[in-house]
């Protein structure tokens, strides 16, 4: 399983890549304090949780791949506001709802 929280020393982080690796368990909200991140790819992983409101504090987020998880529970709304995000992959999960993009 991915650790429940983050080192704070990787505030400066900038791309995470952390696909096929077949990591369970949750994504730790903590993730959602890494303002600089431009890409983060976790497909392929064995993820069964939602999708945490802390995503939308990702300002700098370009790339959001989450597909080919168990992720399920609602998309939130707050993803629409990361106004730099270009590439949002979420298919292969059970989320539900729907986005307002426009």
């Amino acid at each position: 399983p991915l650790a429940t929280s983050l080192p704070d020393e990787l505030n400066r982080l900038y791309y995470l890549a952390i696909s096929q690796t077949y990591l369970t368990g949750t994504i730790p909200e903590s993730l959602g304090q890494f303002q600089q991140l431009n890409q983060l790819d976790m497909n392929g992983n064995i993820f069964h949780t939602s999708i945490s409101e802390s995503f939308g504090r990702l300002r700098g987020l370009v790339v959001l791949d989450l597909d080919e998880n168990l992720l399920s529970g609602p998309i939130p709304s707050n993803i629409t506001r990361l106004s730099l995000l270009q590439e949002l992959m979420l298919q292969n999960n059970f989320l539900t709802g729907s986005l307002d993009i426009l």
